[in-house]
């Protein structure tokens, strides 16, 4: 009950309370409590003697006596106990809910009687004492304590009421109460002293307004020392109500990709407003404030944020916030305090404190939060949309304080830091000059000098590199020379640098063999290249030549002499093609031309002009060939097949069908075909494989190809892939272009390999493979041979049957012989091969030619001419034998030549060739190693493997060359190649021999070669550097490689290094130089292991002599400009493109309309006021200092005074029956007196008016046709002496009425659409179009540049600067006069960028096997190149291939790959890098049930979530979950989700217990995180279940049928049931009742009525829909009308597809008014349309399925009815839905296609059947077991009556968010008394973890034993050595440990006395771990 029912009540005994409830539904009646009192800590209960009735009034009353009341235990109250609750209630409680599953509730009038002193008219409350209250006491019961006295705390029911204890008086401000407790004051968190009235140290500003007192120091976390500013208050506002002009942009809160509506924001002279909100249904709109407001804005802190908005709309209030700003990766929420009001002004004003705000997650902001986001405004949000029905919304006002010198009222909420240096602002929010964000630190980061090497003062605050590089460097670190210039840049002085020798280097890209001439040109360019430094390939070839490569160019594929070039999407392109042929290669006819059809030319022109007619070619008629069935057909094995193909239009006369099957010369064994029909009796395995039926006339050719699959085909073992090619021969002509196919037959995405003559044999030059293809451009003689494809699997390889390529000669003379052509050489056929030798069962061929012959018939027989045997087929001279069988095909055969032409000849007879067949042999073994080379350090472990894919029980044996043994220290087992320690002996090639078990015959593997890789040498950075005496110097020194090096800094000169110098891990630090410090440094490095000490270059310091003055220029110097118009001042600093720069106005203030960007001041509207002198300011990098350009003058011209009046137009077109009007105006008097009249005397138009000076016409005639004037009457002054003034006539408006306008003529077309040029650079423009003139103007209207001229159909602006960048558009007029405009062009300046570079994602962590993708995403002008390097900068591993668009691909996980992966980025103005981290095989798995990661459940649901991991040792499980900050606005009863060892559960889930809950692994190696997304909804009833159709529906009698009813989620509803409202479903109906479906087999009149569908989950009933079934063909009644959608009830589409859905009504009704809503996963979308038509563009699969309804209603807003329709969307096969699932866990696949009841879906994996483990069920497909065999592509084939579908879902196992594991790496397995040994400690994913060494049941490590790094080192182990050592990782998750055994051979058994009893220094040490790359396992026995 509200307040005034609360408080003290005591006068309210013996009175009545009486109150009013109803309530319908239920059943049962509930037990709680019907009334609930609380106070002063006790509850009393009222229990009614009486049950409530439903659906009834319940009129109660209860009497306030104790005898009606009880303790919430059941215990009657006593008098005592109700009057103490009364004395103070603090809360009054009736209860709503009476029954189980009530569908209402209502409480009605609410009264309590209570007493006052006062004769009110009614009885007197004798129940009421009046006590006589002792000193101390008032109130009616003594309840209250008399002024001046207190609670004791003690005492009997309230307590004793004692005087006030003298207390001491207390800061207003500091403490929480003006009197403190037992004398002393208590502070407030943030102040101290006795009276609370100071602030504790590292804070400011004492206020009472404060709930803290003072205000926490943020100062970004650098320091902890601030006060208050000084600064005053200013605001900057947008104020719409005094004419600002500014149009703000809508869009939704998104951060990347914002919904922003077509229609823009428009301004009007009050406010801005907006009225589209239709084109964004359901979606919350922000009014986005400009650039003035974002940016730094800290000291908006304290500040006031005040807007003003008003709205019209109805429905639900928008719950989203009102304000949302966003900054440095932060967004902050604010909600205003009180609800807005509709149509009325609404005014905000808020206080920018914390507690203002909330984060995205719903948690309290804190003041950090706050102050980072201000510190970097990125967005600033102001909402628009205030309801789900918003009509209308405007902006009127918008104000942000923040504090400024001078400034207002002081701004003491504001801090001012004492910033260290290097750091500036007020909270030392930025960097100084000098000096960068480097990253790490608190909040926003560190800022640190920048390092340029000496050559630059300044550097890009945010990202480090240097501006303005001096001295002739360039680079981010000012780190190299330009060019033309040589020397060490990094040495930090002037002189670094200096120009190149007069002779200049020799560059010709290894293309001249000759070298260069004096000037540095290459002499002979060879491999096609040419240019001064061969980098650029001939005319006729296309490539990169600066690759440096014999085959960097190649020939282009283009007829005759055409150049090439590589287009923007990298395709090669033909650049001029010959007459008649257009296309990317010049393969296509031009336009007039057309394919010919006789020998000749390749295109022909269509016709030819003769001297009495036109001759036309006849157009071949093109022909398609269909296929009956789909692309992917399978067959049972041993059954007979049939394929049919059929000509889809009527072919040519003397077209035919024939089928092939590609990759084979003939067809099956016993094929059958005919016009179109191929049968296959008896199909086998063999027969697999794609089928092509080909469409053939004289001048045309189809094709379609059948992929055909044989059932049972897979080998139970496996088998090496056997690719296929296409064409098996060919033969060429030398220049002419060739190409083949390989493919897998069944395996779409095989990596194939070709290779010519022999497996690994490399291509000719020019030939290359593009795909799966093998591309000659041009074939010569040599390319003519055998070529071969391999593919390879987890099998073996293998290789496809050769290839065979012929080149013929190219030749002017061809026989046979002519008169024109002598042809004297002897013509004879040829044969290959002469002999050939095939084993039992393999095909055979055999080929026949004519050299340089083609018109020849070529036959094969058996000598004698006997016919060929059975299984033997010859085709265009080819003879193919299938399958060889001895006795049947060997032999010898001959082939015959036979020349056709007008001079036959022949026949020929060639050479007979011989076939033997032997038997076939048994298949070698082919043995591989890996790695097939290694190169390791000396002392670091190296292993090989040795195996033969698919042979497990061979015998191995590794050797030396020469069958020399293994050297000492190399040993072998199972196939493995271990050297635990390399040494010098080590290095040498290493050969495997595999012996075969059954024959014992060697099969030798290919070589395993290991090297020793050298020590390196150590290397310093900087090499050399400048600095500024005074200011610090820093050097670094490291080994690439060894982490653990010994360095030491000395001078070169000898002496003792700089005063306060420190060395620190290889970093030699001087924190001020003196001048007499400069020198050379030199670093010597020690490897702790052993070896000889290395020295490295020497590193210099120098002093930084004094930079050169920066001078800013201006551009114009003056400039004078009309009044209104605009103008732009640029401003650059020469030798520092990248410098900022400021504007200031001399005389005055700078106008806030000015815009400043990239050192442009720039003014759109000019005023008099804008008029002086501007000012360019930079601050000079050396000194900080700002310096000032030479003053810019800009005169602004005021306008010539006019008097008006004025009219517009000048002149108009407009049609008959149009509208029309003219404008009349005088500046400055907005009431003129005007009037209009024609000037040639006719009276005005027909219907005409005139108002505020416009004359309206609103239908024109041909007879309104002329000149019209406007006449101004000025007013009369004041006075009786003065004279009026005179009328003033305006000048002349003509009007032209045309009768019918003719279509307008052709738009003309302006190209190119965009130009981006660099500026100072000539732009063209061309205006395509066949009239004249062509005009071009600026697309606003403007002038044209004064550069810039026109001529003919070009624009011509002779420099690009940035008062050319702009749109232009050209014109021309049609017959009537009418302009035809064309599409707009833009020119846009472009101006270098450096690089940037991401790589997502940042980690992968994975699995052995996993496949995964790395993507580069940069950006950077000019466009960037992008280069992918492995760990350590070396190449990529054979197996991780660089692709397109800087992907990384990875397509087999392992161990040996893990480590950073650098995509660096490199553009002429510089380069950048990031990287990509592989972490392969965590030891620790975890796994949840259900999987997840997303679980979706509804309200009341139970829920329970197991939680298990998996690893070794056994792993403890545990849920975390962070339910944020204690929340007030929980409901009573709330309960969260119980967290109970591996499980989450809960009896009945609301919206409040959603969230994210991780499940954790862990044990001492490791731990693993899952999140799981626990996601609540509550599902709409009325959005949940839909029935297809209208809501009135009609069957006529006798006729058939359905009803349908769907759900509009899926994942909602698990079962759908029919029933008849108040009555049976009749029994033959429901005897064919189906989920969903409804049939009426023959309808009968008693079916009529009303039915619902009703859906359940969880046998719940959550939802249902209702539908009116009557009987006839249509409404026939009175006010009965039908509501339907057109087309059929679901309408089946693919992605990107347009849908127009037509609602429409028959029957009585009274007007309609359309409202179209979609339903979608139990939600419902309204207001999508309101027009009958609705279309959806470009569907979504994802976002536009489910169910849509129409909605109608008439003119007196009464519902006519509605209509459902559902919408099925199928998918692209490249866009498919992603699920993960735990590996080895039950999966579940959902169709995301959307599907209703009567669908067909049939489940398919991609590249093969469903795992047996499978069992699909409608649009659910089970999986047990799911692991990586059955990962991949399914497709959901989804059939709704004729239509097919398909979705595609990607299954994936899951990998663990997060794994933190350690692991122990160790050198060696046996270890001997003096060996030296170590232990590697590593951990992967916690970069920042600490690691500590320690020996079991020692307290420190033994005397040998020495830590370095990471690294455990014994460099002579003893036998007291042996023992367990345990590797303690402390990490983010928590103590990792591992540990690992030490035995010591020969060492025996010890007593504990015979230990050492000495105790050294405890030796394990605490280092910071850096991130490893690498996972190793234990050598060693693990304990």
């Amino acid at each position: 009950m509200p307040q005034r029912f609360l408080g003290n009540k005591v006068t309210s005994y013996g009175g009545k309370m009486e109150l009013t409830l109803e309530y319908t539904g239920g059943y049962g009646e509930s037990r709680e409590p019907l009334v609930v009192l609380k106070g002063n800590q006790m509850i009393l209960v009222h229990r009614p003697r009486e049950s409530l009735r439903p659906d009834h009034s319940n009129k109660i009353t209860i009497e306030t006596y104790e005898s009606n009341y009880e303790q919430v235990n059941g215990q009657r109250a006593t008098r005592e106990e109700l009057l103490t609750v009364l004395a103070d209630l603090d809360a009054f409680l009736i209860r709503a809910s009476h029954a189980e599953q009530q569908t209402s509730t209502s409480l009605g009038d609410v009264s309590w009687q209570i007493a006052v002193p006062r004769d009110t008219g009614s009885e007197q409350a004798l129940e009421v004492e009046q006590c006589v209250c002792p000193a101390g006491y008032i109130g009616t019961s003594c309840e209250d304590c008399a002024p001046g006295y207190e609670r004791s705390g003690h005492g009997p029911y309230l307590g004793t009421c004692v005087p006030i204890r003298e207390q001491a008086t207390c800061s207003a401000a500091g403490a929480i109460s003006p009197r403190g407790q037992n004398g002393r004051c208590e502070c407030k968190s943030y102040t101290t002293g006795a009276k609370c009235d100071q602030c504790t140290p590292n804070s400011f500003y004492l206020a009472p307004t404060n709930p803290h007192g003072c205000i926490p120091c943020f100062c970004s976390g650098v320091t902890q020392q601030c006060q208050s500013t000084t600064m005053g208050r200013v605001n900057v506002e947008l104020d719409y109500r005094i004419g600002e002009r500014e149009v703000l942009e809508l869009s939704t809160s998104d951060a990347h990709s914002p919904m922003v509506p077509q229609t823009r924001p428009f301004v009007s002279g009050r406010d801005i407003s907006f009225d589209a909100f239709h084109e964004v249904q359901g979606q919350t709109l922000y009014w986005k404030l400009p650039a003035k407001f974002l940016g730094n804005k800290v000291t908006s802190y304290g500040g006031t944020l005040k807007y003003i908005f008003k709205y019209t709309g109805a429905g639900n209030d928008d719950r989203n916030a009102d304000v949302i700003i966003r900054g440095n990766d932060i967004t902050l929420h604010l909600k205003a305090d009180r609800r807005p009001q509709v149509d009325v002004e609404n005014s905000v004003e808020i206080k920018l404190f914390e507690d203002k705000f909330t984060r995205v997650d719903g948690n309290p902001a804190t003041r950090e939060h706050l102050l980072m986001a201000l510190a970097d405004l990125d967005s600033f949000l102001i909402k628009a949309s205030y309801n789900d029905d918003c009509a209308s919304s405007s902006l009127l006002f918008v104000s942000l304080e923040y504090a400024a010198h001078p400034g207002g009222v002081t701004a003491y909420e504001v801090e001012q830091c004492a910033c260290p240096p290097g750091y500036s602002g007020t909270s030392c929010e930025d960097c100084s000059p000098g000096y960068s964000r480097t990253g790490g630190g608190l909040y926003l980061g560190l800022c640190a000098k920048c390092e340029c090497n000496g050559h630059a003062t300044a550097c890009n605050k945010e990202y480090g590199y240097c501006e303005n590089c001096q001295h002739n460097t360039e680079g981010d670190q000012c780190e190299r020379c330009k060019p033309g210039f040589v020397g060490d840049a990094r040495r930090g002085t002037p002189h670094d640098c200096q120009p190149a020798q007069t002779r200049p280097p020799c560059q010709c890209h290894n293309h001249s063999p000759r070298g260069c001439d004096s000037f540095g040109r290459c002499l002979l360019c060879e491999h096609s290249t040419e240019g001064t430094h061969c980098e650029r390939c001939k005319a006729g070839y296309y490539g990169d030549a600066t690759k440096s490569t014999p085959y960097d160019c190649t020939p282009c594929p283009c007829p005759g002499s055409s150049d090439c070039f590589l287009d923007s999407q990298g395709q090669v392109s033909c650049r001029n093609c010959p007459a008649g042929l257009s296309g990317r290669l010049c393969n296509e006819c031009a336009p007039g031309y057309t394919r010919n059809t006789q020998a000749g030319r390749q295109c022909v022109p269509i016709g030819r002009v003769g001297d009495d007619r036109i001759q036309f070619v006849e157009r071949p008629e093109a022909i398609r060939v269909q296929v009956v069935g789909p692309s992917h057909q399978t067959a049972e094995n041993g059954t007979n097949f049939m394929l049919r193909c059929y000509f889809d239009s009527p072919p040519p006369k003397d077209a035919r069908l024939e089928w092939v099957r590609v990759g084979y010369l003939s067809l099956p064994k016993g094929s059958i075909q005919s016009k179109g029909i191929l049968e296959i009796p008896k199909i086998s395995f063999d027969d697999r494989g794609v089928y092509r039926c080909q469409g053939v006339s004289s001048i045309s050719y189809a094709t379609v190809d059948i992929l055909l699959n044989v059932l049972n085909a897979y080998h139970p073992h496996g088998s090496p892939p056997t690719p296929m090619v296409d064409p098996p021969h060919t033969t060429v002509t030398e220049g002419e272009a060739a190409s083949f196919r390989c493919w897998v037959p069944n395996i779409p995405d095989c990596q194939i390999t070709w290779h010519k003559d022999h497996v690994g044999g490399p291509l000719p030059h020019g030939v290359y493979q593009t795909g799966n293809a093998l591309k000659i451009p041009k074939a010569k003689m040599a390319d003519a041979g055998n070529y071969i494809c391999t593919a390879q699997n987890q099998f073996g390889m293998g290789q496809s049957p050769p290839a065979r390529l012929d080149v013929t000669r190219r030749s002017k003379c061809r026989p046979p012989k002519t008169e024109s052509c002598p042809f004297n050489q002897p013509v004879a056929p040829r044969v290959d091969p002469p002999e050939q030798t095939v084993n039992e069962g393999e095909p055979a061929r055999f080929r026949c030619w004519v050299p340089g012959v083609t018109e020849v018939d070529l036959v094969w027989t058996r000598p004698g001419g006997q016919p060929l045997p059975g299984g033997a087929r010859e085709h265009q001279g080819i003879l193919h034998i299938d399958q060889s069988r001895t006795g049947v095909h060997d032999g010898q055969y001959e082939c015959t030549a036979t020349i056709r032409g007008p001079e036959p000849q022949g026949p020929m007879r060639a050479p007979p060739v011989t076939l033997r067949i032997a038997e076939r042999p048994r298949e070698p073994l082919r043995p591989q190693v890996d790695p097939a080379e290694q190169t390791v350090k000396e002392g670091d472990p190296a292993t090989f493997r040795c195996f033969v894919p698919g042979h497990d029980n061979v015998q191995i044996r590794w050797s030396l060359p020469n069958n020399q043994p293994l050297p000492h220290g190399v040993h072998e087992q199972g196939g493995v190649l271990s050297i635990p320690r390399v040494g010098p002996n080590h290095q040498s090639m290493y050969l495997c021999t595999v012996f075969d078990p059954q024959t014992r015959q060697p099969y030798p593997a290919p070589p395993a070669t290991l090297r020793i890789a050298s020590s390196p040498a150590p290397q310093v950075d900087p090499a050399d550097q400048t600095v500024n005496e005074g200011e610090p110097a820093q050097i670094r020194c490291w080994v690439p490689g060894q982490h653990d090096a010994v360095l030491k800094w000395t001078r070169r000169d000898g002496g003792a290094l700089p005063a306060g110098s420190s060395e620190n891990g290889g970093v030699l630090a001087v924190p001020s130089m003196k001048h007499a410090d400069q020198g050379d440094f030199t670093c010597t490095a020690t490897d702790p292991n052993g070896g000889n000490p290395r020295t490295a270059p020497n590193a210099r310091i120098n002093v930084r002599q004094p930079a050169q003055r920066i001078e800013p220029q201006v551009d114009p110097k003056e400039q004078t400009i009309p009044e209104g118009k605009p103008f732009k001042i640029r401003c650059w600093v020469p030798g520092h493109p990248n410098m900022e720069v400021s504007w200031r106005k001399i005389d005055g203030e700078l106008s806030e309309e000015a815009d400043e960007d990239r050192g442009i001041v720039s003014l759109q509207k000019s005023l008099l006021s804008d008029g002086g002198n501007y000012v360019c300011s930079a601050r000079d990098p050396s000194t900080g200092e700002p310096v000032d350009s030479v003053p810019a003058l800009v005169n602004v011209k005021p306008s010539e005074p006019v008097e008006g009046p004025f009219i517009s137009p000048e002149e108009q077109r407009v049609p008959l029956k149009d509208a029309a009007s003219i404008k009349c105006w005088v500046p400055g008097d907005a009431d003129a007196d005007l009037a209009f009249f024609r000037v040639d005397g006719a009276p005005l138009p027909f219907g005409s008016s005139v108002d505020g000076g416009v004359l309206s016409i609103p239908s024109a005639e041909k007879v309104d046709e002329g000149d019209y004037r406007c006449v101004y009457t000025p007013d009369t002054p004041e006075g009786d002496d003065e004279e009026a003034l005179p009328k003033r006539n305006s000048t002349n408006s003509k009007l032209i009425v045309v009768s019918v306008r003719r279509a307008p003529s052709r738009a003309p077309i302006a190209s190119p659409p965009l130009q981006l040029v660099p500026e100072g650079q000539p732009v063209m423009f061309h205006c395509h179009t066949d009239r004249h003139p062509i005009v071009w103007i600026r697309a606003d209207g403007g002038t044209l540049p004064d550069d810039s001229y026109h001529e003919g159909e070009r624009l011509v602006i002779q420099g690009a600067s940035y008062t050319t960048e702009g749109d232009y558009l050209c014109y021309i007029m049609d017959d009537e006069g009418w302009p035809v405009k064309s599409n707009i062009v833009s020119l846009q300046l472009t101006y270098d960028e450096a690089p940037t570079v991401r790589v997502e994602p940042r980690v992968w962590n994975g699995k052995p096997g996993d496949k995964h993708q790395f993507k580069c995403i940069v950006t950077g002008n000019p466009v960037p190149t992008i280069q992918w390097s492995a760990p350590g900068g070396g190449p990529l591993p054979h197996d991780v291939t660089e692709m397109e668009d800087g992907i990384l691909d990875f397509s087999n996980g392992r161990s040996e790959l893990n480590g950073d992966y650098t995509c660096t980025a490199t553009n002429s103005v510089g380069s950048e890098s990031d990287h990509g981290s592989v972490n392969i095989g965590p030891s620790l798995t975890v796994k949840t049930t259900p999987s997840g990661p997303r679980i979706i459940i509804t309200v009341g649901e139970p829920l329970e979530v197991k939680c298990e991991a998996f690893g070794d040792p056994d792993p403890e499980v545990e849920w975390i979950h962070d339910p944020g900050p204690e929340r007030g606005d929980l409901p009573d009863g709330f309960k969260p989700i119980t967290i109970s060892e591996q499980f989450i559960k809960h009896p009945s889930m609301t919206l409040l217990n959603a969230g994210v809950y991780t499940c954790k692994g862990s044990n001492s190696h490791a731990t693993a995180t899952k999140n799981i997304y626990i996601e609540v909804v509550e599902p709409s009833k009325v959005a949940t279940i839909s029935i297809l159709g209208g809501s009135s529906q009609w069957f006529a009698e006798g006729d058939g049928g359905e009803l349908t009813c769907t759900a509009t989620g899926s994942h909602l509803i698990d079962r759908i049931e029919w029933v008849k409202v108040d009555d049976q479903l009749p029994t033959d109906v429901e005897e064919h009742n189906e989920p969903g479906l409804l049939h009426f087999t023959n309808f009968k009149k008693n079916y009529a009525g009303e039915y619902e569908c009703r859906g359940f989950r969880n046998n719940e009933l959550i939802a249902s829909s209702r539908v009116s079934v009557n009987s006839g063909a249509a409404p026939t009644g009175k006010n009965e009308a039908k509501v339907d959608i057109e087309g059929p009830s679901v309408r089946v589409v693919n992605q990107g597809e347009q849908v127009d859905l037509t609602c429409s009504v028959e029957g009585d009704h009274k007007g309609t008014a359309f409202e179209w809503s979609h339903l979608h996963g139990g939600s419902l979308i309204r207001r999508l349309s309101t027009s009958p038509k609705l279309t959806i563009a470009s569907i979504d699969p994802e976002k536009d399925y489910g169910v849509y309804r129409c909605h109608v209603e008439d003119d007196d807003g009464i519902v006519v009815g509605s209509a459902f329709t559902a919408v099925s969307v199928g998918f692209k096969k490249d866009h498919s839905v992603t699920l993960k699932f735990d590996d080895n866990s039950d999966a579940d696949l959902l169709c995301p296609v959307y599907s209703v009841p009567g669908s067909k879906v049939v489940w398919e994996k991609d590249g093969g059947d469903i795992p047996s483990t499978a069992t699909p069920n409608g649009g659910k497909l089970h999986i047990k077991e799911f692991d990586e065999t059955v990962a991949g592509i399914y497709s959901c084939q989804v059939t709704i009556g004729e239509e097919v579908v398909i979705g595609y879902v990607h299954a994936q196992i899951f990998v663990p968010d997060t794994i933190i594991q350690v692991v122990l790496e160790a050198s060696s397995e046996s270890v001997n008394v003096g060996d030296r040994v170590w232990f590697d400690c590593k951990v992967t994913g916690d970069p920042d973890a600490q690691v500590e060494w320690v020996r079991d049941e020692q307290d420190t490590l033994p005397e040998s034993a020495q830590v370095t790094a990471s690294r455990l080192v014994f460099n002579e182990v003893t036998e007291s050595d042996g023992g367990v050592y345990k590797c303690i990782a402390r990490t983010k998750a928590g103590p990792l440990e591992a540990r690992s055994v030490l035995n010591v051979g020969g060492k025996k058994k010890r007593k504990r006395n015979q230990r050492r009893r000495a105790r050294h220094n405890r030796r394990h040490a605490k280092i910071e771990k850096k991130p490893t790359h690498s996972l190793f396992g234990s050598l060693f026995a693990s304990s």
